[in-house]
């Protein structure tokens, strides 16, 4: 899936992006800040709340544009059935950025 490219800087993405992202249900910080360029967090499935990561960086492009790098992946197991894509292709979404 081809990274979007976002009008705002990097630092603007990654605020509103992660606010986006922890009103998701399930939902929670693990590591790193917006300020850091570079989040990962911890969401649950529905169904049985396995906990599923997800690492975005957010990077600064030419002219005050960014994009986002995503590795989405479980914790337990050996596949997810495409779960952490269509995740995350929901977050782009509905992400109002």
């Amino acid at each position: 899936y081809p990274s979007p490219e976002f009008s705002q800087d990097a630092q603007t993405l990654a605020r509103a992006f992660d606010a986006h992202v922890l009103s998701q249900s399930n939902t929670k910080r693990l590591a790193g800040m917006p300020g850091d360029l570079f989040v990962t967090y911890v969401t649950r499935t529905r169904l049985m709340g396995y906990p599923d990561y997800v690492s975005v960086r957010f990077v600064p492009l030419e002219n005050g544009t960014s994009s986002i790098a995503v590795f989405s992946r479980s914790r337990f197991g050996h596949g997810d059935k495409g779960v952490n894509r269509t995740r995350f292709l929901g977050w782009l979404k509905t992400f109002p950025g």
